[in-house]
């Protein structure tokens, strides 16, 4: 179904914790980009972007995050506000 495996929960505490001071706790910032629940429905371009960064952007690569944490994330950023 292309939905994460993982724990929502143990991501919500990773994003709140390490993303949440740049996106929101809803995920909806920068202003300039869609929200962030609204890109788990491709959750490779998701996990790309978090191991590697955003080109051009002040989003930072996180390869020291286990794939474990990432899939985690992922399940927790499906969770989050389409709009």
């Amino acid at each position: 179904t292309k939905a994460s495996t993982g724990d929502a929960a143990a991501g919500a505490q990773v994003f709140n914790t390490v993303c949440a001071g740049c996106h929101g706790t809803e995920g909806k910032l920068p202003k300039e980009m869609p929200p962030l629940g609204s890109l788990a429905g491709n959750p490779w371009e998701v996990m790309h972007k978090i191991l590697n960064g955003q080109p051009g952007e002040a989003m930072p690569a996180m390869r020291a995050i286990d794939h474990k944490v990432t899939a985690d994330l992922m399940a927790h950023i499906a969770t989050l506000p389409k709009e």
